[in-house]
């Protein structure tokens, strides 16, 4: 019997969708395009209509992604994809994954040039649903109010999101104080409103007041919440949370001064962090002062930014039953670097755009200090404390990037730069070159297969250069890519470092290397065996 058609579902936010079922490609491009197909099935029969996507892995948010819908057989085809590692994706309201809620969202695939990837299949299970009423200490109901849940997982309990678009409005609370949440996973949740410690999302500025973290059965003691147990396509009702009186939020202030005359700092720019949140852009009256409203009790730090060179320690505060005030961030007078980026023997816009993506680091032996790489190349390092700083980059967060130099003046300056007190330093040359290397691979394990959503991760060394070191994890069928890699000899290492895990036991495994010799532009193929270690 072939399952009924099921409508659109609804997608993950930051996903532009075509309304088309593939992605133009220009000619050139032709030859190289790939596919991925596969079937969507509901206990074994096929499910028709569901929309299927392909998102660029990791996903920028801001391309077409090529999509299709799955025919009255439960086939689906995804045409004219780019070689790259992509996480497709098959769901529909109502309906959840069966490796549960621990399981990632989707299936990572890498495409070689041209490849014809057949049989990404998926078996969909109906979702469980959880649905109850907030209300306060009146029994009024708690309207517009965020619920949360968390699930228990391998390892402990982890916030549970879910993968839909429309998860803000199906965990939020009516005009009856009642929420609805569908589409769930079979597990073991806890269902939370209110904020404090143990809340998965925490944010500034409160108001005057807010709830304090409740758990179902009406306790804020999270060792006391009762444990909601939910089968495949089961309902359970009834999961009600009455809050307490509404707790009073709290104010922190203070000045930025000169650490060494006193003198209070109008207009530099100050942040605050604490469990959970993170905002920084606000600057200091004109008098140095500084301000932050609707702090619930929790430890916080507030930081200064480095406005005319300078810098500043963190100071570290606790709200507990009232305000806190007279705080003092002493900034003192720093130096800075400043220079360009140029990259040896490359003149392509759209490769040099790419700087853009790979800040720069100042570093010492304890700390950083980064800086953004301008459309002209320029950099700016602000509120540098004395001493030996070392200028690198980063080459995994923009692949393709690697240092050949630093230089002022014709003096080689990797092995570091002394800074004085207070010193300017200009006209500094950060020298890259773009390496085109590449190294695919594949893992085997001999007589064993993983459980879908439990991917290896994998290590790349570049003997002699003992500070790089390069990680990618397999997809769902054991492969990995290195891309952006310099020329040279490297040794890649696989074992029992698992980057996820599904729910389920995950095996104990050897430890295999293997090297693989790089040229620049051209690609490297590797194979790492591993076995499962008996107990």
């Amino acid at each position: 019997m072939k399952l009924p058609f099921i409508g659109l579902m609804l997608l993950p936010p930051l996903v532009n969708l075509s309304a088309t079922a593939q992605v133009q490609q220009p000619n050139s491009q032709v030859e190289s395009a790939a596919s991925i197909a596969g079937r969507v099935t509901l206990r074994g029969e096929p499910v028709q209509g569901v929309l299927v996507f392909a998102m660029s892995a990791p996903p920028t948010g801001r391309e077409q992604q090529p999509s299709t819908k799955t025919d009255a057989d439960g086939h689906y085809r995804i045409t004219n994809l780019a070689p790259g590692k992509y996480t497709v994706v098959a769901h529909t309201p109502g309906f959840a994954s069966p490796e549960g809620a621990s399981s990632r969202f989707g299936r990572e695939i890498s495409l070689d040039p041209g490849e014809t990837c057949d049989k990404i299949d998926f078996a969909l299970v109906r979702g469980g649903v959880i649905t109850g009423r907030v209300s306060d200490a009146n029994d009024q109901p708690v309207v517009e109010h965020s619920v949360t849940l968390t699930v228990l997982i391998v390892g402990g309990w982890q916030s549970y999101s879910g993968p839909y678009s429309n998860n803000y409005e199906m965990m939020t609370t009516d005009d009856r104080g009642v929420y609805r949440i569908y589409g769930l996973p079979a597990g073991r949740y806890k269902v939370s409103v209110g904020e404090g410690r143990g809340s998965s999302y925490s944010k500034l500025d409160y108001g005057q007041s807010y709830y304090p973290l409740t758990y179902h059965p009406d306790v804020q003691d999270e060792s006391k919440a009762r444990i909601v147990e939910l089968t495949e396509g089961g309902e359970v009702s009834g999961i009600d949370i009455k809050v307490g009186a509404l707790a009073r939020s709290y104010e922190a202030s203070g000045r930025i001064v000169n650490a060494e005359t006193g003198q209070p700092q109008p207009g530099i720019k100050w942040g605050v962090g604490g469990p959970g949140i993170s905002t920084f852009g606000a600057k200091s009256d004109e008098n140095g002062g500084f301000k932050i409203s609707g702090l619930i009790p929790g430890r916080y730090s507030v930081f200064a930014g480095c406005e005319g060179d300078f810098y500043s320690e963190k100071v570290e505060f606790d709200v507990t039953d009232h305000d806190v005030s007279g705080l003092e961030i002493k900034r003192n007078q720093g130096a800075s670097i400043r220079g360009k980026v140029v990259v040896e023997g490359l003149s392509d816009p759209a490769i040099l755009g790419k700087l853009r993506q790979a800040p720069l680091f100042a570093t010492y032996n304890d700390y950083s200090v980064n800086s953004n790489v301008e459309p002209d190349g320029s950099f700016y390092f602000c509120g540098l404390r004395p001493g030996r700083v070392k200028i690198r980059t980063q080459s995994f967060m923009q692949p393709g990037f690697w240092l050949i130099r630093v230089e002022r003046d014709g003096v080689d300056l990797r092995d570091g730069i002394e800074i004085s007190p207070g010193e300017r330093l200009i006209n500094v040359r950060v020298v890259l070159a773009y390496m085109t290397g590449i190294i695919r691979g594949q893992v085997t394990i001999v007589n064993h297969e993983l459980p879908r959503g439990v991917r290896l991760q994998i290590s790349a060394r570049r003997l002699g250069d003992e500070g790089v070191t390069f990680t990618a994890e397999t997809d769902d069928r054991g492969r990995f890519t290195f891309e952006g890699l310099a020329a040279g000899e490297y040794e890649l290492s696989a074992g029992s470092a698992f980057v996820s895990v599904s729910g389920v036991q995950t095996p104990r495994l050897s430890h295999a290397t293997q090297r693989a010799l790089v040229s620049n532009g051209k690609e490297s193929e590797v194979t790492l065996v591993l076995k499962v270690i008996e107990k």
